[in-house]
This record gives structure tokens, C-alpha cells and sequence, in this order.
């Protein structure tokens, strides 16, 4: 989950499909207003699915570049129990706007299940 522009979103991951009861990876988004007094009602986003392929594993994490926030997505793994290592931003106000791939393989090896964290230094990302 991740928390954005007041919005707190769930994204992707391995879930049961209602109609077979059988697990598959989505790339499915999800959100919620930020309440101080608990959760309103989730939504799905529009449209419902990301540009990025289904998985589970991958991180997410919000970061402000010159004065506009983003969202990044990376890594996982994917169908076939493939390994990622692709980066994606989603720029855009709240629920509306676009994800746009930032690279297919990042100089990191391809990975899941691992951290991900922004260090700021004299405000630039390291």
C-alpha cells in the first residue's frame, strides 16, 4: 500500500479470482480517501487496470521531483515466476492520470519481495 495525495492505494499482488477460486497475479488498483477516523470505501481506479504487467512482490514508494509528486512501482515477479526489474511513475492528481514506464531493466538485478526506500540530500534523490 502506498499513500498519496491523501489517497491511500493497493496495487497488484496475487489474488483469488471469485470466479474460479483460483490465485492470479493482478495489476489491479485500488483507493481509499485517508480518513484521521478510519477507511471509507474502497474504489477501483479508471480504468481498472495498470499499464504495467501483473505481479506481486514489487514495492512502491511516493517521491516530490522539482515540486510535483509521483508514485514508482518496480520490480516483482511476474507471470511465469519471472523476475522484474522494470521502474514505473504514475504522475497525475489523485486517481486520475497516467503510468509511464521509466526503464524495461533497471542496472539492478531483476528481483521481489525486497525494500524500497527515498533518501533525501540537499532535496535530491540518492
Amino acid at each position: 500500500m502506498i499513500h498519496f495525495k491523501d489517497r491511500i492505494f493497493l496495487m497488484g499482488g496475487l489474488c483469488t479470482n471469485s470466479t474460479t477460486q483460483k490465485s492470479q497475479l493482478a495489476n489491479d488498483i485500488w483507493s481509499t480517501q485517508t480518513l484521521y477516523d478510519g477507511i471509507s470505501m474502497w474504489s477501483a481506479s479508471s480504468p481498472p487496470r495498470a499499464t504495467w504487467s501483473p505481479r506481486q512482490g514489487h514495492q512502491g514508494v511516493t517521491h516530490t521531483v522539482d515540486g510535483t509528486d509521483y508514485m514508482y512501482i518496480a520490480g516483482g515477479q511476474g507471470i511465469g515466476k519471472t523476475f522484474l526489474n522494470d521502474v514505473w511513475r504514475w504522475s497525475g492528481e489523485g486517481v486520475t492520470g497516467s503510468w509511464h514506464e521509466m526503464t524495461t531493466s533497471a542496472s539492478w538485478p531483476a528481483r521481489w519481495a525486497f525494500g524500497y526506500a527515498v533518501v533525501l540530500s540537499r532535496n535530491r534523490l540518492r
